[in-house]
């Protein structure tokens, strides 16, 4: 290749790309240096918990073992910055000063290609670019701590990634006096509301606009002790190793919900055979007829969405089976009751997600899985589940 057509490409490349940072920096959105959150320049680093190593159980089928796999948790560390960008709905931080945007990476480098880590705020990314939404408020904090969640106000992602990092703010120096900021997006659904106060009662609150994003003099920022990568990319499939959870922080929520049941007692009366409905558009498929089944073997239909948090502790602690599609509703089996049983049904693209069955192996629930094939890669098709089949496996959970 010429040194002239070597150049020619070169203006070409640097002219698409000032068009594309152009065309998406208006419209409060800006390109900016990706970086994994480990490599930023911080004031102050408190190691809490690294290097250590845990394991992710994969869905159980009937009739076999549960498959096991080594995983090495992402370290648990507390880090000190000054003048940073809160970007309030995700696990990222802003630098205006090397117009980067730090984020919390959770897996190994060589599959940058296949996790996606957009979400509200970060709009896109690739390697080492990200678009992300740059609409700063006027308000500035002198202060503060950041509890950063992906989705806030997905019932998962809040309880097993965002308030399993409240543990960890004594570690955090006159951490009672700081601030801490949360997306007010929770504000929308009371169970989240409540979980906050249970976990927060002691410390200073802000709930900030999730439309912007805050400037922070002085931010000290919590990684996550659990993660999941929130989507992957086209081509690529979720695996064991995507989903990283700790049995002591399962253990820390679910010690502390049974704390504040006790004090917050609820005379909903429960059952013992529990079917999930849903309420969303996403994901659908013919629930109607899987519920008429599962009635005649004696289940109760349960909209986890219209019970208060302490319901739904109760519902779940009290049951012996519970069977539904895959969903937020499941991060409930973090109360289940030891010893009891479940069915789970997915399509094979969610085939190796095991966030829910690590949780049902740490508490001693026997969750079991059934698989079908979806019909595309797109992770929240519709479907129709095989009546025979669902009810060939409910059976089998009932041991008739």
């Amino acid at each position: 290749m010429s040194k002239k057509y070597k150049n020619n490409s070169y203006f070409y490349f640097k002219k698409t790309l000032f068009s594309l940072k152009f065309l998406f920096q208006k419209k409060n959105k800006h390109v900016a240096n990706f970086i994994d959150l480990k490599n930023i320049i911080y004031s102050d680093k408190i190691e809490i918990e690294v290097n250590e190593n845990g394991l992710s159980y994969l869905p159980k089928k009937y009739a076999n073992q549960i498959d096991i796999e080594k995983i090495i948790f992402n370290d648990i560390i507390a880090y000190n910055n000054k003048n940073i960008v809160v970007l309030l709905n995700s696990n990222a931080i802003y630098s205006r000063k090397n117009n980067s945007v730090y984020y919390e990476n959770w897996n190994d480098e060589n599959e940058k290609h296949i996790c996606d880590y957009s979400s509200k705020e970060i709009v896109n990314h690739n390697k080492n670019k990200a678009i992300f939404k740059y609409k700063i408020s006027k308000e500035k904090l002198k202060n503060a701590i950041y509890l950063g969640c992906t989705f806030p106000s997905s019932y998962y992602h809040f309880i097993v990634e965002l308030i399993s990092r409240t543990a960890y703010l004594n570690q955090i120096p006159n951490s009672k006096n700081l601030p801490i900021i949360i997306s007010n997006s929770i504000l929308h659904y009371d169970s989240l509301k409540t979980i906050a106060s249970i976990f927060l009662k002691d410390y200073n609150v802000m709930y900030l606009n999730k439309d912007y994003s805050y400037e922070v003099d002085d931010l000290w920022y919590i990684t996550s002790p659990n993660s999941l990568v929130p989507n992957v990319r086209k081509g690529g499939k979720f695996e064991a190793r995507h989903s990283k959870i700790r049995p002591k922080s399962i253990f820390y929520i679910r010690n502390k919900c049974f704390e504040f049941l006790n004090f917050e007692p609820t005379d909903i009366y429960t059952h013992s055979k529990i079917f999930i409905k849903r309420k969303t558009t996403a994901r659908t498929y013919n629930q109607d007829e899987i519920e008429k089944c599962a009635l005649k073997y004696g289940f109760k239909s349960i909209y986890f969405e219209d019970l208060t948090f302490s319901e739904q502790i109760k519902t779940v602690n009290n049951a012996n089976y519970i069977i539904g599609p895959t969903g937020a509703a499941w991060t409930n089996l973090i109360f289940a009751k030891k010893g009891g049983k479940g069915l789970i049904w997915s399509e094979s693209n969610w085939e190796n997600l095991s966030m829910f069955s690590t949780i049902a192996s740490i508490v001693n629930f026997d969750l079991n899985y059934m698989i079908f094939n979806s019909k595309t890669n797109e992770y929240h098709e519709n479907y129709i589940l095989d009546l025979e089949t669902f009810e060939n496996n409910l059976k089998k959970l009932l041991h008739l």
